[in-house]
């Protein structure tokens, strides 16, 4: 990640996020450049980019406009965190309930199921099973309750997946006096 000076808000505010130069421009559909300029301060923040930050990242407007390089402040007025950021993206892709509850674990399967697939071949498979169930149980910790997952099986593992050898098979090849027997 490209370090700032922190001179401006701006750059303060990709700080407290912990984004790359570039996810920011990114995220503000401007170029990487911009974003150097707004940070060292040769671009002056002007209203509308300022309304896009916030927008964007749930930063405050008026703390953006302020100038000043301190830390950043929430449009509720509370302190800026990762969190507000993380939410703030999540409600700029948030589709609705329909979609989380049908699409989302449908897809999200297909696509566990791909890099599982993937890992077999290279033989990761156990990585794989680890680091996956290792993401979902942060999930769980960070969004169910104990009573949640007490009365959702779906959220119990159950007892540990064991490691299995799961290389593709091969299969002998038949010689052709056996094939025309078998005929």
């Amino acid at each position: 990640m490209r370090t700032s000076k922190r001179k401006t808000p701006a750059a303060v505010l990709r700080s407290v996020i912990g984004i790359k130069d570039i996810e920011m421009a990114e995220i503000l559909r401007c170029s990487p450049a911009t974003i150097h300029s707004l940070e060292s301060g040769r671009l002056k923040l002007s209203e509308t980019m300022a309304v896009r930050i916030a927008h964007e990242t749930g930063a405050a407007v008026s703390w953006l406009l302020e100038g000043k390089p301190t830390l950043p402040v929430s449009r509720s007025g509370k302190p800026y965190t990762r969190e507000l950021f993380e939410r703030a993206r999540a409600k700029e892709e948030d589709p609705g309930d329909l979609l989380y509850v049908i699409v989302l674990p449908v897809a999200c399967g297909s696509a566990i199921k791909s890099v599982l697939r993937v890992a077999s071949r290279n033989r990761d498979i156990s990585l794989a099973v680890y680091k996956i169930k290792r993401a979902v149980n942060d999930l769980i910790n960070e969004f169910c309750s104990p009573k949640d997952i007490a009365s959702d099986k779906a959220l119990n593992f159950g007892p540990p997946i064991p490691d299995i050898d799961i290389r593709p098979v091969r299969r002998k090849k038949r010689s052709s006096s056996n094939r025309k027997r078998q005929v």
